[in-house]
């Protein structure tokens, strides 16, 4: 459920048509200085949750899979 959840919010951030866990957000371009801003405020104001830009790691945004692990994370930390 997770996985559907982060998925469908970076398609509507990215304004991308379809994606999967392990698509290389990067290298395929949906991801650049501007829009890595507009999904993190989008993940903190879905998931309740506080990511600090410069305690973040871009590999961390590569994938939506490293996207989840990185909310879980956030999210168990605030529990």
């Amino acid at each position: 459920l997770m996985t559907l959840i982060i998925i469908e919010l970076i398609k509507n951030t990215l304004l991308i048509e379809d994606i999967r866990p392990d698509d290389d957000l990067f290298e395929a371009g949906y991801l650049d200085s501007l829009s890595i801003i507009h999904l993190i405020v989008n993940l903190e104001q879905t998931f309740g949750i506080t990511l600090a830009p410069e305690t973040l790691d871009l590999d961390e945004f590569r994938t939506p899979k490293n996207i989840q692990k990185l909310v879980e994370s956030h999210i168990q930390n605030t529990e």
